[in-house]
């Protein structure tokens, strides 16, 4: 599992800190929605929508 972290640190590099925070605060919001650890989990189409709607561009 040391691969992640790495190809993580890799895209950071890439993208700079706020494009790689943009993921992150979607999911964010999507988890406050609903009561538990996983109900409110965005979908992969869920996150790829809301991304587009709110930076115009796609994920």
């Amino acid at each position: 599992m040391l691969l992640l972290p790495a190809l993580s640190m890799v895209y950071l590099e890439k993208k700079g800190l706020e494009e790689c925070g943009r993921p992150g605060d979607i999911v964010a919001q999507f988890s406050i929605s609903k009561m538990g650890a996983r109900d409110g989990l965005p979908t992969s189409t869920e996150l790829v929508q809301r991304y587009q709607e709110f930076y115009s561009v796609q994920l």
